[in-house]
């Protein structure tokens, strides 16, 4: 009663919420992580939980970016009806970002675009607060390189040896999340660009990635919607031939056309409805030519039901959202759980009609 409460009442919230922090919408995100807390504090959240079937065959999860730090309470992701945790990105060391405001909202598109620079409070701390949330849920981290590196390819491979070489042992993750296509980083403005030695690079990365993952994590790379077609089919190559496990498709992207008639001057990495139709085409070059060889997360302006329903007619059962979250509000996951439920419930059916076919 309380979640279809919580589901109706937030286009409210969010009008309110949008209005107080129309300056620096960064803000928003630090008042949902307070009102998370005081619903830990209260143990409020056994009341807003969503059911979902299990063992589930869908995973559905927050993109990296939402919480950063591990700083949200674990009843948080319970009560929302995710079951998967991204961290992240982290890099070794702190990192501030750039100055705020760094977010910007276009309402009408249902976009965001952003510029923050990848701020995170560093490894050490951030895999402290992660073991003591004590999260019950699978947990994936992403990882980055800080922003600022001289010397930018090496100090980068420099960078994510010390990355590797501290988690290398942590049992708190059973995923990484490789982020090489953040558009607020140097060198990744070039979406992943793989010609003038950006190939090499990537290769000394993965090899890394590989030396360094002796608890067989699942490694996976999160690529640019930017990506031509060259770029994308060089870039799979070199993950193909590492045996890289999946793919999170996509990261934000650098084309702005839709701040047509607006504030022009603004510079970053959109998210939301923006990017979707780029993520669907990364999607389906992907599909075409590898099938299933990759495991594939989709994330990027998944906004509806049926933009979740198309993408398992695809075969796509891991998904990320962030941004479609933030217009929609809680009742796009109540949405997408019932969509999942219904799937599994087929499923379900199927494997009992196989096996009482088998038996007789």
């Amino acid at each position: 009663m309380l979640r279809k409460l919580l589901d109706r009442l937030y286009p409210l919230v969010r009008g309110v919420m949008f209005w107080f922090t129309a300056k620096d919408p960064e803000k928003a995100h630090q008042l949902i992580e307070i009102i998370a807390f005081q619903i830990a504090k209260y143990k409020i959240g056994r009341f807003l939980q969503v059911k979902r079937k299990t063992p589930a065959l869908f995973s559905l999860s927050l993109a990296a970016g939402f919480d950063k730090n591990a700083a949200f309470p674990a009843d948080f992701y319970h009560w929302l009806g995710v079951n998967r945790i991204v961290i992240g990105s982290v890099t070794v060391k702190q990192w501030i970002g750039n100055s705020r405001p760094r977010v910007a909202r276009f309402k009408s598109d249902k976009t965001l675009l952003n510029w923050m620079g990848l701020p995170n409070d560093g490894v050490v701390k951030v895999m402290g607060n992660l073991k003591q949330k004590n999260h019950y849920l699978p947990v994936t981290l992403s990882v980055a390189t800080s922003p600022d590196l001289h010397d930018y390819r090496q100090a980068e491979l420099d960078e994510f040896k010390q990355l590797l070489s501290f988690i290398e042992t942590a049992n708190d993750i059973d995923r990484i999340e490789i982020n090489l296509s953040c558009p607020n980083v140097a060198d990744n403005n070039m979406a992943n660009n793989t010609k003038g030695g950006y190939g090499e690079h990537i290769t000394n990365i993965l090899t890394l990635c590989k030396e360094h993952n002796k608890l067989g994590r699942l490694i996976f790379l999160k690529i640019s919607p930017d990506l031509e077609d060259y770029q994308l089919a060089d870039l799979l190559k070199i993950a193909d031939k590492f045996g890289i496990d999946g793919l999170v498709i996509s990261n934000t992207t650098t084309n702005h056309s839709f701040k047509a008639g607006n504030n022009t001057n603004l510079k970053g990495g959109a998210s939301g409805d923006f990017v979707y139709l780029a993520s669907q085409r990364l999607l389906k070059k992907v599909i075409a030519e590898y099938g299933q060889r990759f495991k594939i997360i989709l994330c990027g302006g998944l906004s509806s039901v049926y933009k979740f329903e198309q993408a398992i007619k695809m075969g796509i059962n891991d998904f990320q959202i962030y941004t479609p979250l933030i217009y929609r509000g809680p009742i796009l996951i109540s949405e997408v759980i019932r969509l999942f439920n219904e799937h599994e419930d087929k499923h379900k059916h199927r494997y009992i009609s196989r096996k009482n076919n088998n038996n007789n």
